[in-house]
């Protein structure tokens, strides 16, 4: 594979393995592993981190492997920006894949196509492998459609896109008060709960990069290119998860299918549907089915 990856990893061996054996069978020319470094308040977080970081370097293939091995704890808000400046300090574009991120072989292939056929149209900045629409088409016929939604489990960009990354978000105040994301969605609520996230996470209430990046595309109006299909599995939801730490959410562990054959929409339009119902799903998250929160209930009154 020509294009390089960046593996993004920190102390969960077992995950980090899963996800490099996908890696390992694309066979990538250039590896890019960065790792935050050990939490000092952690009994055996060293030993977890050392252990994590020989899974992720093991190549067995002629590749060529840099590494970004972190001595003390940044937390994700920092580590990871860090990581993917590194990345692109070196690369003019690639794909991002975190330890928890189990990627099918179609998504290496998706974007590899979508990131040499976009790669000079600046309207264009994310390429999403996850698709939240849980298996429901909402009308797409082709193999992938634009959005205004990005997604963080296992996405390609360029470095000239992560360029507009502004982790400070300093220009956020403007951007609420004029209310920017009403390109994004009409309901008043979803861009009300979209706004506490970004304020929370400008005044580091949240231990997360993400927002600061989906701000960053926002204010410049870029698209994201999102699968018909879920092309990433993420196996990360857990106790021991950062931000993803509850068990009933019907995005854990999805599904990661196959693209036989790419086909591209006729033109660059936003599917608003599919973003509607993508963000329906992204906001219950943590919830469940209704059945899961049925279940939940009984479960509770039963313990109590």
């Amino acid at each position: 594979m020509k294009t390089p990856i960046l593996f993004l990893v920190y102390n969960r061996p077992e995950h980090t393995g899963r996800v490099f054996e996908a890696i390992r069978k694309m066979r990538p020319e250039k590896l890019f592993v960065a790792a935050d470094g050990p939490n000092s308040e952690k009994p055996g977080d060293k030993a977890a981190c050392e252990t994590t970081r020989a899974v992720a370097t093991a190549t067995d293939w002629p590749c060529e492997v840099h590494t970004l091995f972190r001595e003390k704890n940044m937390g994700l808000r920092d580590s990871i920006p860090d990581a993917v400046n590194w990345f692109f300090n070196n690369v003019e574009e690639g794909i991002i894949l975190e330890d928890d991120c189990l990627p099918s072989i179609s998504f290496f292939h998706f974007c590899e196509h979508m990131l040499e056929k976009y790669r000079n149209d600046d309207r264009i900045a994310h390429i999403n492998g996850s698709n939240f629409l849980l298996g429901k088409t909402k009308g797409i016929k082709d193999s992938y459609y634009f959005s205004n939604i990005y997604h963080p489990w296992g996405w390609a960009t360029w470095g000239k896109s992560w360029k507009l990354f502004d982790g400070t978000m300093k220009d956020l105040d403007a951007f609420i008060a004029e209310d920017k994301l009403l390109h994004v969605t009409e309901k008043t609520t979803w861009r009300d709960t979209y706004y506490g996230l970004l304020t929370r996470t400008k005044r580091h209430e949240i231990d997360t990069w993400d927002y600061a990046w989906y701000y960053s595309l926002w204010s410049n109006r870029k698209l994201g290119i999102t699968p018909a299909m879920n092309l990433v599995s993420n196996i990360g939801f857990g106790s021991d998860a950062t931000n993803t730490n509850y068990n009933y959410s019907r995005l854990s562990a999805m599904k990661a299918h196959t693209i036989s054959q790419i086909k591209a929409p006729d033109n660059i339009a936003v599917n608003r549907i599919a973003d509607n119902f993508a963000l329906t799903v992204k906001f219950n998250e943590g919830r469940g089915s209704i059945l899961d929160r049925i279940r939940e209930k009984i479960r509770l009154i039963v313990k109590n």
